[in-house]
């Protein structure tokens, strides 16, 4: 006999139904008493065998009333009426979400040689047999979601073209449209690549104090055999014309450990600036030191990319772009110094060559007395 089958055979359920039941005790006024009587049966029964301490073995008599106490405790709870509170589904009255993820990465060819999308279309279409079963059970409510959450009436109308995918969002989004009702529970149905940096925990949090479970149905393949992509670009937000920009990048990739190649920089189709790596072992980050001018005052959009490899399937995730608001203007810098000092000499011929800097300098030469030292160009 198993352990799960003495269970039931003890308590008449599963292990399961105790973990997802509620425990609770109902007692009556006469619990009460009972309660009363037998605190003083458990102290008559402890005098007792303290008083018979001449007529037996210390070990025994200890035995008898640890038995006599068990037996008057269970008894005891017993007539306290334990319950087991198990929430059940009613049919048809209480409501199921299904969010579907909407993003580009839907359509990488990963299940078998379709898109994971088709998959997605094929699962959870209007006549699959698994929405049927759901739809027996419960209200179900389709959601599509990228950036935001969004109804959804039919997987025809997914377009797989979102930029961007926030998990968090989307289930905050759907608990707030469907509050007030009667919410069994979310499927979240996605690839996993989260492109936010807000955390995932708050939302779900939220659902878990609400008493809402959250089942996650994984599409893809969890790594790629062969890609590369570009992860991480820091960028400034803005910059002075005529600036050299230094750029720092992060590159993985899984499949291509040991081969060089070519990190490109480019403004509206111009290469602005190149840097070759060398790509490390699969899964481990190369950091990449990009360098460039910012030649074309105004708001930017620089694309930093890597040409596709032989045999990637993703080529989507091998170029970011950063927006860069390049300003045509020259910086004002007022420079104070209290005495002479040959600091000040080497500070105007470091920014003399750069047409975006102006320096003013104010020279404290004696009490009360200032001169001021212009740049040439001013």
């Amino acid at each position: 006999m198993t352990l799960e089958s003495l269970f039931r055979f003890l308590f008449e359920y599963r292990p399961v139904v105790f973990q997802q039941g509620e425990f609770r005790l109902a007692p009556s006024a006469g619990s009460y008493v009972a309660a009363a009587i037998a605190v003083a049966a458990i102290a008559a029964a402890v005098i007792g065998y303290r008083r018979a301490a001449l007529r037996g073995r210390t070990r025994d008599r200890v035995i008898l009333t640890g038995l006599r106490i068990a037996t008057i405790c269970l008894v005891l709870f017993c007539l306290f009426r334990p319950l087991l509170v198990v929430k059940a589904a009613v049919p048809q009255q209480n409501f199921l979400a299904v969010l579907i993820d909407d993003s580009r990465s839907m359509q990488i060819p990963d299940w078998g040689t379709e898109p994971r999308g088709a998959f997605v279309r094929q699962a959870f279409g209007r006549d699959a047999a698994l929405v049927k079963s759901l739809s027996d059970r419960f209200v179900v409510r389709t959601f599509r979601f990228s950036s935001v959450a969004a109804r959804l009436q039919s997987t025809d109308d997914l377009a797989f073209a979102g930029s961007q995918t926030r998990l968090g969002a989307a289930l905050n989004g759907v608990r707030q449209e469907l509050a007030g009702l009667p919410l069994a529970g979310m499927v979240l149905v996605t690839d996993g690549a989260d492109t936010t940096d807000a955390s995932l925990s708050d939302a779900l949090l939220g659902l878990r104090a609400a008493a809402v479970p959250v089942f996650t149905v994984g599409v893809g393949r969890d790594r790629l055999a062969r890609d590369v992509q570009v992860d991480r670009v820091s960028t400034p937000r803005s910059a002075l014309l005529g600036t050299s920009l230094v750029i720092d990048a992060v590159v993985t990739q899984t499949g291509y450990a040991g081969e060089t190649v070519s990190v490109d920089v480019e403004d509206e189709g111009r290469i602005v600036g190149s840097q070759e790596v060398k790509l490390p072992a699969d899964g481990e980050p190369a950091a990449v030191r990009l360098r460039f001018t910012a030649a074309d005052a105004g708001p930017r959009v620089f694309r930093f990319r890597i040409a596709p490899r032989p045999g990637e399937l993703v080529a989507e995730n091998n170029v970011r772009e950063a927006l860069i608001d390049v300003a045509d203007r020259r910086e004002q810098i007022l420079y104070y110094e209290g005495e002479p000092r040959p600091e000040m000499a080497f500070l105007n011929r470091a920014v003399h060559e750069d047409k975006n800097l102006s320096v003013v300098t104010l020279q404290r030469t004696a009490d009360n007395k200032y001169q001021r030292f212009l740049d040439e160009d001013n």
